[in-house]
């Protein structure tokens, strides 16, 4: 498994814990387009 996998994994893990699914899916996109962009 890559770095950045493990790395959605564990925020998506710890903003599970505080925000509801859809505002979780919201964020989760947001920021993998932020992170593909900086990764390319």
């Amino acid at each position: 498994m890559s770095i950045e996998k493990k790395a959605m994994q564990r925020i998506e893990k710890e903003f599970k814990d505080m925000t509801s699914k859809d505002s979780l899916y919201s964020i989760g996109y947001a920021y993998s387009d932020f992170n593909m962009s900086s990764l390319y």
